[in-house]
């Protein structure tokens, strides 16, 4: 199990620039005060790195370059982008049903009929 906390060093000394150099016992207890978190010292990187990364976040930290306002405007995105393909679906499905009407009454005129 990987827990050498400086492995986050690089993503964050932007931020905090006053940890470079520092072990990685030091910059676990920093992250458990900066964040208000009590992240077990033998919790998995992985596991330490993403609630810190989300309780900077959450400062408007942009660690991982998404800050809480970027998040929200994707999502706002998102939900745009959907509500536009259901409503493309749902015009698409309408001229099928349409040509199929239409295709349907073609087919049952009589012999001869244009």
């Amino acid at each position: 199990m990987r827990t050498d906390r400086r492995e986050i060093a690089p993503l964050l000394l932007e931020h905090f620039p006053e940890m470079a150099g520092s072990s990685s016992d030091e910059w676990h207890g920093f992250l458990n005060e900066a964040t208000g978190l009590n992240i077990a010292i033998d919790a998995p990187n992985a596991t330490a790195f993403d609630a810190w990364r989300q309780a900077l976040a959450a400062k408007d930290y942009p660690v991982w370059h998404t800050t809480p306002a970027q998040a929200e405007a994707i999502k706002r995105r998102g939900v745009e982008l959907a509500e536009l393909s259901a409503r493309s679906q749902l015009e698409q499905a309408e001229r099928t049903a349409k040509e199929i009407a239409r295709i349907e009454k073609e087919w049952r005129k009589p012999d001869g009929q244009a």
